[in-house]
Order: C-alpha cells, then structure tokens, then sequence
C-alpha cells in the first residue's frame, strides 16, 4: 500500500484525534484559569472581610480583653466568609486576623497626636518601626 492511500485512510482518525487533544488541553487551561482567579478573589474576600470584621469587633467590643476580642473576631470572620460560600480554616482566620490588627495598628498611629491651632502633628510608622513626625505634610526627624 503506497504511503498516500494510508495517509488518506488515517486522515478523519488523526484529525479526530486532533481535536479531542486541543479540546482537552483548552478545557484544562481554562480550569487552571478558573481556579487562578477563583483562588485571589476568595484570598482578596478573606482579606476584606477580615479586616472590616477587626475594626467591627475593636468598635463594638471595646471593653472586652485581646483574648475575647481574638474570640470574637474569629466567630464573626467565619460566620461571615461561610455566608458568602468562601471556605477558610483556623490558621488562615488567625494570620489574616494578625496581620489586620497590625494594619489597623499602624494605621492608628498615624493618627494626629495632638492638634495646635493649625498646625497638626502627626506619627507616622515607618518600615523599620521607627516613628518619625510629619507636621504640616513634611517629614521632621
């Protein structure tokens, strides 16, 4: 059998055979993209939700110790992720709620200090958690 009569004979196989690959390597790539960006936006939510829950828990229990806080913030986290279908596990509640609780931190030492007429004064915590003064919208050692 010459070579083009079996080509001919195989051509409607390897096409086939073609097109089940392509079809299989699309339908995984667009998976793999799918979780990708299912992955940061379930990160991105824990992140937000975190947060807010942090500054809500810090608002509304202020009379509670760091303890009971930590207990509150965790139970308000969770509930509040499973409500939108995002799953989380302890550890991850614990870190992200670290981690917020430093921002919110830093964020409040940057608060004004003390305010004289006009003039503001302002802590600011810089990367190596030494504070410079920033009065005025200039930087002052």
């Amino acid at each position: 059998m010459p070579w083009n009569e079996i080509l001919e004979q195989l051509q409607p196989s390897i096409f086939t055979l073609l097109s089940v690959l392509l079809s299989g390597v699309v339908g995984w790539a667009t998976l793999k993209v799918k979780t990708y960006f299912q992955d940061k936006v379930d990160t991105d939510t824990k992140k937000a939700i975190i947060k807010d829950t942090v500054l809500y828990v810090q608002q509304v229990y202020e009379k509670l110790d760091g303890t009971e806080k930590l207990k509150k913030a965790t139970e308000t986290a969770i509930e509040w992720l499973n409500s939108k279908n995002v799953s989380i596990t302890e550890v991850e509640v614990r870190i992200l709620i670290e981690a917020a609780i430093m921002e919110a931190k830093n964020a409040w030492n940057s608060e004004p200090k003390e305010i004289q007429g006009d003039d503001i004064v302002w802590e600011k915590v810089v990367e190596d958690n030494t504070a410079v003064e920033v009065e005025k919208g200039e930087i002052t050692e």
